[in-house]
């Protein structure tokens, strides 16, 4: 009897012993003067981690914007909805949008509050909820067709002021125009660039809106982040065919911020974006796609911008440089981060969910004599990354 009871109690303490073992471990493995290590929990699709638990691997970012259709119309086109399917099931970790959400600038007064409330309703309801539905974070910045006109920044504030992105803020004086955030080991930057030639410059708390980018990629944030993301909607450089989009020194050709490019002045943006490290810088507006190194002549390659033109969802695609036989694909881009060596890789997506080609994209666009925009996979490969 002694000696059944006490097999019985060996049993139940090797049970115990073998219990508190950490899994992939053997029992010769155990120290037992040191706590048990046990592996962290995943975190929830759509969260952000503690710091210190930055997860490794390939973070999926979809980029969406310029959706906008006719002056104050607050339906979509049929490849807004088109491409919406696609982007809700290509399992993006993020969306960030460039812009133009709306059909707003109505600089001309034609429309009453209520036209305005509706194409917000409208873009809550087909865009916004079904991302939120699938528990995608989601953070915008704004167009000239939602916030180029005071009245009209009354609107997209109201709309975005109390929303949840679902992100890590970092700054957000002021939020919803241009803030910062941490997702998933990345830093972004989202920027209030909706009228072309200059950075819209106004102050907040002291500070001004270049000056405020500068300080952000000075950060422990960004300093300490895998990779460095700033986005918004009117480009650095021109990228259509001139041919296409000018007419007597106007047109969309030059919708593009000519004095923040580098060497035009001492605090250029270009010039910021490169003391800061930037990754990557991502812009809407032109309406065509183009994943681009901004490379200035006598200047080393490694250290040049690298750029991504998007293609728009809604109307009025347009014809790159150099390529005048067809124009854009309408549709949405995917930038892919490895969180091992911050290295991108840039594409988009027709409205069809199909990956646009890079091979049928010039090799390079060169607006100006100094510098050529060149194609960002065949400079990645003469890189070796």
């Amino acid at each position: 009897m002694r000696t059944t009871l006490s097999l019985i109690l060996l049993i139940f303490l090797l049970g115990c012993n073998e219990a508190e073992i950490a899994e992939g471990q053997s029992p010769n493995d155990v120290d037992n003067n040191q706590p048990i290590v046990k592996p962290e929990p995943t975190p929830a699709p759509g969260t952000t981690p503690p710091p210190g638990n930055t997860p490794r691997g390939i973070l999926k970012i979809g980029i969406l914007g310029d959706l906008n259709g006719s002056l104050g119309d607050p339906n979509y086109a049929s490849t807004v909805k088109s491409g919406m399917g696609h982007i809700l099931s290509s399992g993006f970790d993020i969306i960030i949008g460039t812009g133009d959400f709306t059909s707003g600038e109505d600089y001309k007064k034609k429309f009453p509050p209520s036209r305005f409330k509706e194409m917000w309703n409208s873009f809550e309801a087909k865009i916004l909820n079904p991302i939120k539905a699938k528990g995608i974070p989601f953070a915008p910045s704004p167009g000239n067709h939602d916030a180029s006109i005071d009245r009209e920044r009354g609107y997209y504030k109201d709309f975005w002021e109390d929303k949840e992105l679902g992100v890590t803020m970092v700054s957000t004086e002021a939020y919803p125009f241009y803030y910062s955030f941490l997702y998933k080991g990345v830093f972004f930057i989202s920027l209030d660039n909706v009228r072309t030639y200059s950075l819209r410059d106004r102050t907040v708390n002291g500070v001004t809106q270049r000056d405020w980018v500068k300080n952000q990629l000075n950060s422990n944030e960004a300093r300490s982040a895998v990779a460095r993301i700033a986005y918004g909607h009117v480009p650095l450089y021109p990228v259509l065919s001139k041919r296409k989009h000018s007419s007597n020194g106007r047109g969309k050709y030059y919708a593009f911020l000519g004095n923040e490019q580098q060497g035009k002045r001492s605090n250029s943006l270009e010039q910021i974006f490169k003391d800061g490290d930037l990754s990557l810088a991502v812009f809407g507006h032109s309406h065509a796609y183009y994943p681009g190194v901004v490379h200035h002549n006598n200047e080393a390659l490694e250290d040049s911008l690298r750029i991504l033109s998007m293609p728009c969802l809604g109307h009025g695609n347009r014809y790159l440089d150099q390529r005048t036989s067809a124009r854009s694909a309408r549709g949405y881009g995917s930038v892919l981060i490895d969180l091992e060596t911050g290295h991108v890789t840039l594409d988009a997506h027709g409205s069809d969910g199909k990956k646009v080609d890079k091979t049928g994209l010039p090799e390079q666009i060169k607006p100006y004599s100094h510098l050529s925009i060149r194609r960002h996979d065949l400079v990645k490969k003469e890189l070796g990354e």
